[in-house]
């Protein structure tokens, strides 16, 4: 579904107000989706700037500074959930600058139309180029323009899953 000219107002808008808030406390915005409803659903997602996780805490305390400012500026004029959370270890590949930042990761993509035989990939990243990045699928390179991707995100195996949350865990255990 495509974003209305009024929700995207909405959305830039909130970038406004949200940002500043995110900064005191060193963290990023990853994106905002909005979707109207009723209820309508206000997703905010955050990170730290090395692309880590926030906490739960963070997300919560992130949740309740976002509510009174939001009600105060009175910008949704209907029920909506509030959302605050990090994109997620599988998160979307939204512009090249994400694509570039993930050379050497698996990646799913999916495309407007077929490319070849196929109008989804999923394999290593292995480079990005001006209007494409190269992805190698069972030991074929495919290069892959960015007009044509629908979606993308990152891709991990169950097993690289399974080690990223130990890893997390590790981390947690040393006071993080």
């Amino acid at each position: 579904m495509a974003i209305t000219g009024e929700e995207e107002r909405l959305v830039k808008r909130l970038k406004e107000l949200l940002i500043p808030l995110l900064e005191d406390m060193s963290l990023v915005l990853y994106e905002i989706e909005y979707r109207r409803g009723n209820p309508g659903h206000l997703r905010v997602f955050v990170e730290r700037e090395d692309g880590s996780s926030p906490t739960v805490g963070e997300c919560e305390r992130l949740s309740n500074m976002y509510s009174l400012v939001l009600d105060a500026e009175d910008l949704i004029d209907h029920r909506y959930y509030l959302e605050v959370s990090s994109p997620g270890v599988e998160r979307k590949l939204r512009n090249r600058a994400d694509f570039e930042r993930y050379i050497g990761y698996r990646v799913r993509v999916k495309l407007t139309k077929k490319l070849g035989a196929s109008s989804q990939y999923t394999g290593m990243l292995r480079d990005v180029k001006n209007e494409s990045f190269l992805i190698e699928v069972a030991g074929k390179i495919y290069e892959i323009p960015f007009d044509l991707v629908k979606s993308a995100k990152l891709k991990f195996t169950t097993e690289e899953l399974f080690e990223i949350a130990k890893k997390k865990r590790e981390g947690e255990g040393e006071g993080r």
